[in-house]
C-alpha cells in the first residue's frame, strides 16, 4: 500500500507538470487505491496468492489480472487496513514528501497493527485459483469502460462500421472547426475517418456488443473514449484560465471554452446515440 501511495503522487507530479499537486487531489486517489475496479487499484489485481510451507503469501506477477475470488480477498484485507489508517494523515504525509520506509512504519506499527498480526495457516481442503493476466486488448476495454462511467456515457458500443460512419459525418459537420480536426488529430481517430488515407480496417463479425458482456474493444472506441478524456481537460484547463486572465482575455477565452464543450455535447450524442444534455458547472 505504501508503495501504491507512492506511485499515485509521482503520477499525480507527471500530470501536474510545473504546478505543485494538491493534497486534496492525492486524497481523492489513495482513497481509491483498495478498489481493484478503479485505475488506482489496479495494482491489487497484479497478485496472486500462492501457498509457502503453511502460509499464504502474496505474490506480484508484474500482469494485470482479472479480479476474481483471490483479488477480491486482498482488495480487502487493503480495505480493513485503510479503515485502520487516517488517509487524511497519510495524504499529508505524502503532500509533504515523507519516503516510503516512514510512510510503511507509520501504517504497520503507529496507525494499524497489520503487520503484527498472527497470521494463521492455510487450511488444508484451500483450492488455489489461477491467476489470469489480461492481454493488452482486455486491459484497454476495462480502461476505457470506466472513462466512459466517469463521463456518464452509455454502455452500448457501436460497431466499426458504423463508428466510421459517424466520424465521417462528424467530420463533415466540423470539417471548418479547427477544435475538432485538433481532437481528431490527438487521439487518433482521423485514421479511422473512411477516405483518409489510413490502412482499411476490419470488420468485427458481431454488429454490436454489450459493454458489460465485452471481452475486448474496437480500436475505434478506445480512441473515442481518450477523445473524451481530452475534452474533459480541454474544457477544465479552458476554465481555469479564464478565471485567471484579464477581463477581456477571459472573455475570449470563455468563449473559446464553449465552443469546446459544445463540440463536445454534439460529439458524444454523435459517437454514443445518447441525447445532448445541458452541462452543469461549466463540466461535461
Amino acid at each position: 500500500m505504501a508503495k501504491q501511495a507512492g506511485k499515485i503522487v509521482k503520477d499525480l507530479a507527471e500530470e501536474a507538470g510545473a504546478k505543485k499537486v494538491a493534497e486534496a487531489d492525492i486524497l481523492d486517489r489513495i482513497e481509491k487505491m483498495c478498489d481493484p475496479d478503479e485505475n488506482d487499484g489496479d495494482w491489487l489485481t497484479h497478485y496472486d496468492l500462492v501457498v509457502e510451507g503453511d502460509y499464504l503469501k502474496m505474490k506480484d506477477t508484474g500482469k494485470m489480472g482479472k479480479c476474481k475470488s483471490e483479488c477480491r480477498t486482498i482488495a480487502r484485507a487493503c480495505e480493513q487496513i485503510a479503515e485502520d489508517l487516517d488517509l487524511t494523515d497519510l495524504s499529508a504525509m505524502l503532500y509533504k514528501g515523507k519516503k516510503r520506509a516512514a510512510i510503511s512504519n507509520w501504517m504497520c506499527h503507529e496507525s494499524s497493527d497489520s503487520c503484527t498480526v498472527t497470521t494463521k495457516h492455510v487450511h488444508k481442503d484451500r483450492v488455489d485459483e489461477e491467476h489470469v493476466p489480461m492481454d493488452p486488448d482486455e486491459i484497454s476495454s476495462v480502461k476505457m469502460l470506466r472513462n466512459m462511467k466517469a463521463a456518464g456515457l452509455s454502455g452500448s458500443m457501436y460497431s466499426r462500421e458504423t463508428m466510421q460512419e459517424e466520424l465521417a459525418e462528424l467530420a463533415e459537420e466540423y470539417e471548418d472547426d479547427p477544435n475538432f480536426a485538433k481532437l481528431m488529430k490527438e487521439s487518433g481517430m482521423d485514421k479511422h475517418i473512411p477516405g483518409k488515407d489510413s490502412a482499411p480496417v476490419e470488420e468485427p463479425g458481431a454488429a454490436e456488443v454489450e459493454a458489460s458482456g465485452a471481452s475486448a474493444m474496437d480500436t475505434a472506441a478506445a480512441k473515442a473514449a481518450e477523445a473524451a478524456t481530452k475534452l474533459q481537460e480541454a474544457a477544465g484547463k479552458a476554465a481555469e484560465a479564464a478565471t485567471e486572465a484579464a477581463a477581456k482575455a477571459a472573455d475570449a477565452v470563455k468563449e473559446g471554452a464553449a465552443k469546446v464543450v459544445e463540440n463536445a455535447k454534439g460529439l458524444f450524442g454523435k459517437l454514443f446515440g445518447k441525447k445532448e444534455e445541458k452541462a452543469k458547472g461549466g463540466e461535461l
